[in-house]
């Protein structure tokens, strides 16, 4: 298991525009909802490339199946986005393929939710977009990192 990468701190400064009514408004991300540590390694036990994140406090996890390749680990209670499972195996590709792929699997399951979100809307204290966005950014700032046990497998 590899060692927490903490996330670059700049990610909950920036202000998020909202319009509410009509009137645009800046709103900045609770600290809650910003990833503070990142990591990623190959699960032995389950067969897996998992990316996690570690928040201010913790919860109970749900797991939500998004296709063959990946699940998503969400908290029960906030939404936040706790990981992401890469069945590396079932993509049946080479290693040099596995530094390439994996990533690009990573950022396209999170560019999805986002995108299914900004679809379908939901309660604006639900909408759990800009979580997932910074978990994005957490793994742009770490890749290397972040997907070093790759060459393991």
């Amino acid at each position: 298991m590899s060692d927490w990468i903490p996330v670059p701190e700049g990610i909950a400064e920036r202000p998020l525009a909202h319009s509410v009514r009509g009137v645009e408004i800046n709103v900045f991300m609770s600290p809650y909802d910003v990833p503070q540590f990142v990591r990623g390694s190959m699960d032995e036990d389950l067969d897996r490339f998992i990316v996690e994140f570690r928040y201010l406090g913790e919860e109970p996890l749900r797991r939500e199946e998004k296709d063959e390749h990946i699940a998503l680990r969400v908290g029960k209670n906030s939404g936040r986005l706790y990981g992401i499972e890469v069945n590396v195996h079932a993509l049946r590709v080479n290693q040099v393929q596995l530094n390439v792929l994996v990533p690009a699997v990573v950022k396209k399951a999170i560019d999805d939710v986002v995108r299914e979100s900004r679809r379908h809307p939901k309660r604006p204290q639900l909408d759990r977009r800009e979580n997932f966005e910074a978990a994005r950014e957490a793994i742009d700032g770490a890749r290397q990192e972040i997907f070093a046990d790759l060459a393991a497998v």
